[in-house]
């Protein structure tokens, strides 16, 4: 699944004349400090909030 959303991520950047490589892996990262962000400036997200958007069973693994 990654792969097939690599490739549409790809044609998304070429087709908005984004030059950075984009990847399941950095759009997942930018989202998760996006959040964490969020989480600092507004105290309207927690980072549970942030745990279960990212599919993650342990509170540590969103924490690193």
């Amino acid at each position: 699944m990654p792969g097939t959303i690599n490739r549409n991520l790809k044609l998304l950047a070429e087709k908005n004349g984004i030059e950075s490589r984009l990847t399941f892996h950095t759009t997942r990262h930018s989202f998760t400090d996006k959040a964490r962000r969020r989480m600092k400036e507004t105290r309207n997200i927690s980072i549970d909030d942030i745990r279960s958007a990212l599919g993650h069973t342990i509170l540590a693994t969103t924490q690193r």
